[in-house]
């Protein structure tokens, strides 16, 4: 059976939700402040609380310019 790879679906905005650039990997995760929030790994590293279920997902651009979820 082929391996098949979660993509992000929907448009991807130049800064996070925090006001930073997203370049390459985002998070989209739960806060601490309580809300879900799209978050660059600088942003993530302040305000995420985890990824898994529940938590959230991290996704990274691969070669062909589709952000992969790679962990959530």
């Amino acid at each position: 059976m082929p391996m098949t790879h979660k993509t992000w679906a929907g448009n991807i905005p130049l800064l996070d939700d925090y006001g930073n650039r997203i370049d390459g990997e985002f998070y989209d995760a739960k806060s601490k402040e309580g809300p879900w929030a799209l978050m660059n790994p600088v942003s993530y590293a302040i305000h995420g609380i985890g990824v898994g279920q529940g938590l959230g997902q991290h996704y990274k651009r691969d070669d062909a310019g589709e952000y992969v979820k790679t962990e959530g």
